[in-house]
């Protein structure tokens, strides 16, 4: 089975490769561990200003929220306040996670 892979010398918008390192995700495969880049930072990397994307960043956030959840902090619900760009979303986020309106006033 082939296996693709986007490699980037200097990410655009990522601090640096070692800070992503350390948010770096790791998925366990048939082949071994596979590092890939934390979902914080693949939002930073999807926003080329290409409307395509924007649909692909709010799902980016909502999983987000699903793995924090009600372990997220002040700093994790004012970066998805940041982060929706569609209202289906937005709704759904305050749906789903109604803490992160606490943050929504002070935006």
């Amino acid at each position: 089975m082939p296996l693709f892979l986007d490699v980037m010398w200097c990410p655009p918008r990522v601090s640096s490769f070692t800070d992503a390192e350390h948010r770096a995700r790791v998925f366990e495969t048939d082949r071994g561990p596979l590092p890939t880049v934390g979902i914080v930072d693949l939002v930073e990397l999807k926003k080329t200003q290409q409307p395509r994307d924007y649909p692909i960043i709010g799902r980016l956030v909502l999983a987000y929220m699903s793995e924090v959840g009600a372990h997220s902090t002040e700093k994790d619900l004012a970066w998805v306040a940041d982060n929706i760009f569609s209202l289906s979303e937005l709704k759904q986020l305050l749906n789903e996670f109604p803490q992160v309106g606490s943050v929504l006033g002070a935006r």
